[in-house]
């Protein structure tokens, strides 16, 4: 499966594709109406699939572990506790370290509002879960219609009522804005609605109105108006200001946090390290036989999953050559402060970073888009908050500006 290569950290994704209904917006891997019959092939494979998994990588560590979906707590209570129980009893002899159980492990769950309650939460966290994920979107009854998500505005108060009620560790709240027809004043409003709930971190997403899904239908009907990039650009410098005044720190394009309450387990992603992805539909980023980085794809097709034997060998590998390696490391670290350590890059790809973008650091650097800067000793790339509203274009002309060179790539690195 790999060259025989001990990581010494890799995260776990499970991926839960399960919901009561597809939301408006939604391109995930995702399905509505699934017997609970098949749900529990699927959770007995996924569980499996960890299992074999671990065995066979023997990660030194796993230092996260994150289950999404679809919505994860639209399972049956039976279903949901045997999949948690399962996770918990698989990762415990990798979260351990010399000292006892490391302190950094994060475990994180998507909940759905409207299907959260009191016992739930209870039992995430006597589990060992300490972050939840709560997809929320908007306080707006409207907007929640127009985008077809399954519960209206009451569900969702009441989800988030339980939560403020229950649980004291970290936790997320989703929001997105630019939406059809919303107004600017629409838009701070849910923004200042989910900060007084109190989460240690906010992702505050702009609406991408995706390829076949019912919300771009609307729009090519003429029923829906998207919001024009320059309006939301200006709603979304609004928002973060916003969150910034509120001791938030902006540290990716999309995800704001209270003082070091990060998702560790997205950082992993944006640092390009590798990762495990779990149950159908997931995918990884792991070495290959040849050492070399491969996107790993677990197939989306529910039924042939539930009826494996063998779960974790019908895999799609995909190798990614050091020269598209290079240029979705460019794209992940430049999303997020304080962007890419230039030493990193250069241990992994042999190559100074500010030598072969000379033209794209001089013109965006000039224009306030791009800095050099230092951060506890380290020297780092980054795009700056104005430079974020620009980032297609500076990663356009970057990869123009790499185009034909191929790196020795040594990954990953630890450290």
């Amino acid at each position: 499966m790999t060259d025989g290569y001990r990581y010494p950290e890799l995260p776990i994704y499970v991926h839960i594709p399960f919901c009561r209904r597809k939301c408006g917006y939604c391109d995930f891997y995702s399905l509505s109406s699934i017997d609970v019959q098949l749900q529990e092939q699927v959770i007995h494979n996924v569980l499996v699939q960890l299992e074999v998994l671990l065995n066979t990588l023997q990660p030194m560590r796993v230092p996260s572990v994150y289950i999404g979906g679809g919505t994860p707590n639209s399972l049956a209570p039976q279903l949901f506790k045997k999949l948690i129980s399962g996770i918990d009893a698989l990762t415990i002899p990798f979260r351990k370290e010399s000292l006892g159980f490391n302190p950094t492990f994060e475990w994180t769950v998507e909940l759905n509002p409207e299907l959260i309650t009191s016992e739930q939460l209870l039992f995430l966290k006597e589990s060992g879960v300490n972050r939840i994920s709560v997809g929320v979107q908007s306080f707006s009854e409207d907007a929640l219609k127009l985008i077809e998500r399954n519960a209206g505005l009451d569900e969702t108060l009441n989800g988030l009522a339980l939560v403020t009620k229950h649980w004291i560790d970290r936790w997320n709240l989703d929001i997105i804005t630019g939406l059809p027809q919303q107004a600017t004043a629409g838009a701070q409003k849910d923004l200042e609605t989910a900060i007084g709930y109190s989460p240690t971190h906010i992702s505050l997403y702009a609406l991408t109105i995706e390829e076949q899904t019912p919300l771009e239908k609307g729009v090519q009907s003429g029923r829906l108006s998207p919001q024009s990039a320059d309006d939301t650009a200006e709603v979304l410098k609004l928002l973060w200001s916003t969150l910034k005044l509120h001791g938030f720190t902006h540290y990716e394009v999309s995800n704001f946090a209270r003082p070091n309450q990060e998702s560790r387990h997205n950082l992993y992603y944006w640092r390009m390290q590798p990762y495990a992805g779990i149950g159908p539909g997931a995918v990884s980023t792991l070495r290959n036989s040849r050492g070399l980085p491969a996107r790993v794809q677990v197939p989306r097709n529910i039924e042939m999953f539930a009826q494996s034997s063998t779960p974790f060998t019908e895999l799609t590998w995909e190798e990614l050559l050091p020269s598209q390696f290079m240029l979705e490391y460019l794209m992940m670290g430049l999303r997020t402060i304080p962007g890419i350590d230039t030493a990193a890059f250069h241990r992994i790809f042999g190559l100074d970073i500010e030598k072969i973008l000379p033209h794209t650091i001089r013109e965006y650097s000039s224009r306030g888009s791009l800095r050099i800067h230092e951060v506890e000793t380290k020297t780092y790339l980054s795009v700056t908050e104005a430079g974020m509203m620009l980032l297609d274009h500076i990663l356009i002309q970057a990869a123009r500006e790499i185009e034909g060179i191929e790196p020795d790539l040594e990954w990953p690195i630890s450290g």
